[in-house]
C-alpha cells in the first residue's frame, strides 16, 4: 500500500486533509489476502490533539484517508493494513491554524430588500488555500453608504466560517456595505444592494396640489394623493384602493365626492367640484383605513366674482340666504336667479328705510369676503313718479351686505 495526495503536505487546524492509499490488487491477490476499507487503521503517535479520521473506498485497489486536528502543531500519523504499516509510516505532519484570506472570502445573498423589514448577508471565510473556514473568531466589521440609515445593525459569528450581516433598512435606494477584517477591506467589498418600498401605509399618505387647500365655488379642482410606506417612502406603485369625499364643516351631512384616478406611479389624482363656499374637510380612505384623522386638512372654498343678475335685494341684515326676498305684501318670496325685482315696501314721510343687497357669484354662492364693486341704485316715487339716485348713500357694511338709506 502506497500513501499520496495533498494530505501529506498541506495541513491546516480544523480542515480536513484527503491522503489517497493505492493497494497492489495483483500482490494482495498473491497473498491471499481481501482488503477493504476496515483493513485500514490510524494512530495518532504525537501530536498536541487527537485527530479525526475517515477512511472510504474511491474504486478497485483505491482507497481515502480524510483526516483533521483541531490544534496547530506537529503530529506523527501511523497507517497500518492489516496490521502492517504501509509503505512510508508512520508519517510527519505539521498542521498550521488557518488565517481567513482577504482576498479570498466572499459574500452571498440576495440584493433586493424591503425597507422597514429586517434583511441579512453572509460572508464565507475562506482561508490563505481556498479552503472554507469552519471556525469563526475572526473580527469582521461593516459600514453601510446608502439615502438613509441603517438599523438594528449585528454581525453574528456562527462559529463555523460564516458570518452573517443583520441589518434593517428604512430608506428606498442603492445601498454599498463594505466589509473590513481587523480594519483591511476585503476584496469581495462593497456587497451592493437595492431597498424597495413597502406597502402603502394609511397615516403616511400625503396630498398635494392647489386644490387641497384652496378652489373657488363651482369651478372643478384637482390635487394629488400620494401613497407611502410605514417608513414614509413613496411607493411608486400604483394599485391602491382609495375612496374620499369632501365634508362641509358648517352644513351637517353635505358632502362633495371624490373622482379619484390611479396614475400607475404611487400618486393619485383627485377631482372634485363644491358649488357651496365655505371649508370643508378632506377625507380619505386607504384600503378601508382612514388616512388621517378629521379636521386634520382643510380646504377653503370661496366665491368667484360678482354677478348681477344674482344679486337679490333683502329687508333684514340677519337673512342668512338670498333666497328670502321681501314683496309688498310682507310675505317671503323664492325668487329665481336673474329674475331680480324691484322691491315695494310703504313707509312714512321723513323715515328712513334700510335695505341690503346680497352680492352673489355666478353659482349664486353669498360672497363672504369684502370686494369693492360700483352698484347703482334709485329710488322711485310710486305716487310723484319722482326718481333718487341713492348710489352715493350706499355703505359696504362687513363682508356680506350693502346698506341704502333711504
Amino acid at each position: 500500500v502506497t500513501a499520496s495526495g495533498p494530505g501529506l503536505k498541506n495541513n491546516v487546524a480544523g480542515i480536513f486533509s484527503r491522503v489517497l492509499l493505492r493497494v497492489d490488487l495483483d500482490a494482495a491477490a498473491a497473498a491471499g489476502l481481501k482488503i477493504s476499507s476496515k483493513s485500514f487503521s490510524v494512530a495518532v503517535r504525537r501530536g498536541p490533539s487527537p485527530c479525526e479520521t475517515y477512511i472510504s473506498q474511491m474504486g478497485k485497489g483505491l482507497f481515502a484517508m480524510d483526516w483533521a486536528c483541531s490544534v496547530s502543531g506537529k503530529y506523527e500519523l501511523a497507517i497500518s493494513c492489516l496490521g502492517t504499516h504501509i509503505q512510508g509510516s508512520p508519517f510527519h505532519f505539521f498542521v498550521r491554524n488557518a488565517v481567513t484570506d482577504i482576498d479570498r472570502t466572499y459574500f452571498s445573498g440576495p440584493t433586493l430588500f424591503t425597507s422597514g423589514r429586517a434583511a441579512s448577508f453572509t460572508v464565507h471565510a475562506v482561508d490563505q488555500e481556498g479552503n472554507a473556514r469552519v471556525k469563526g473568531g475572526d473580527n469582521m466589521q461593516v459600514s453601510f453608504r446608502g439615502p438613509g440609515s441603517i438599523r438594528r445593525l449585528k454581525v453574528a459569528d456562527s462559529m463555523k466560517g460564516k458570518y452573517s450581516v443583520n441589518f434593517t433598512p428604512l430608506k428606498v435606494g442603492e445601498y454599498v456595505c463594505d466589509v473590513s477584517l481587523d480594519g483591511k477591506l476585503l476584496s469581495a467589498s462593497p456587497y451592493t444592494f437595492r431597498v424597495t418600498s413597502s406597502l402603502s401605509h394609511p397615516t403616511a399618505t400625503t396630498i398635494s396640489g392647489a386644490g387641497a387647500s384652496y378652489s373657488h365655488a363651482g369651478d372643478t379642482s384637482t390635487f394629488t394623493i400620494t401613497t407611502h410606506d410605514c417608513n414614509h417612502n413613496p411607493t411608486g406603485v400604483g394599485g391602491d384602493t382609495i375612496t374620499g369625499h369632501l365634508s362641509h364643516n358648517e352644513t351637517k351631512g353635505l358632502t362633495i365626492p371624490l373622482e379619484i384616478v390611479d396614475c400607475g406611479d404611487g400618486t393619485y389624482t383627485a377631482t372634485y367640484m363644491a358649488g357651496l363656499s365655505g371649508k370643508y374637510d378632506i377625507r380619505l380612505n386607504l384600503g378601508g383605513q382612514r388616512c388621517f384623522p378629521p379636521r386634520f386638512h382643510t380646504l377653503k372654498v370661496v366665491t368667484s366674482g360678482v354677478k348681477a343678475d344674482n344679486c337679490y335685494i333683502v329687508l333684514e341684515a340677519t337673512q342668512k340666504t338670498h333666497l328670502d326676498l321681501l314683496t309688498s305684501s310682507g310675505s317671503s318670496v323664492t325668487q329665481k336667479k336673474g329674475d331680480l325685482r324691484a322691491v315695494e315696501t310703504r313707509m312714512d314721510a321723513g323715515s328712513e328705510l334700510k335695505l341690503f343687497l346680497s352680492s352673489c357669484d355666478r353659482h349664486g354662492n353669498v360672497l363672504r369676503f369684502s370686494r369693492i364693486e360700483r352698484f347703482v341704485c334709485t329710488v322711485t316715487d310710486t305716487c310723484t313718479g319722482e326718481v333718487q339716485d341713492k348710489s352715493d348713500d350706499m355703505k359696504v357694511l362687513g363682508f356680506r351686505w350693502i346698506q341704502v338709506l333711504g
